[in-house]
C-alpha cells in the first residue's frame, strides 16, 4: 500500500474526528473503520486497528473510573469469575 502525504494527512484528520466523537458521544468507529477501508486497509485490518484504539480508550476510561474511588473494588473481585464466565458464554 502506497501513500502519499495528502492520505496520510487526511487519514489523521479524520483519526482526530472521530476520536473527539467518540469521546463526546462514542461511536467514533462509524468514521475511523469506513477511514481505514477508504486508504486501501484490508476489513480485517481496519476492524481490528479501530478495535485496538478502542479497547485502550476503554482501559484508560477504566483505570480513570478507579482511580476517582466510584467502584467498590470487593464487589468487582466477588462478580469477577461469573462475569467471565457469562461473557464467555456470549
Amino acid at each position: 500500500m502506497d501513500l502519499n502525504l495528502t492520505m496520510i494527512i487526511i487519514i489523521i484528520l479524520f483519526g482526530f474526528i472521530a476520536a473527539f466523537i467518540d469521546s463526546v458521544v462514542g461511536g467514533g468507529g462509524l468514521i475511523s473503520t469506513p477511514a481505514l477501508l477508504a486508504i486501501g486497509l484490508p476489513p480485517s485490518v481496519a476492524l481490528g486497528t479501530n478495535k485496538l484504539a478502542s479497547s485502550f480508550g476503554s482501559l484508560t476510561s477504566m483505570i480513570k473510573f478507579i482511580r476517582s474511588g466510584k467502584v467498590d473494588l470487593f464487589v468487582v473481585a466477588k462478580l469477577f469469575g461469573f462475569v467471565f464466565l457469562a461473557s464467555a458464554c456470549g
